[in-house]
């Protein structure tokens, strides 16, 4: 059984990774910047 795929096909994966990687931490990073210092002294024990 031969499971090897085309070098293109590697570089399309490896892209699609890196392009996630950006577009998920673009979303946490803009959840953290709505984090107002008050509410961060507030919620801390």
């Amino acid at each position: 059984m031969d499971i090897a795929f085309n070098w293109w096909l590697y570089v399309i994966i490896f892209v699609m990774v890196i392009v996630l990687y950006f577009i998920i931490n673009a979303v946490l990073v803009g959840k953290i910047r709505k984090i107002t210092l008050g509410e961060v002294l507030k919620n801390r024990e």
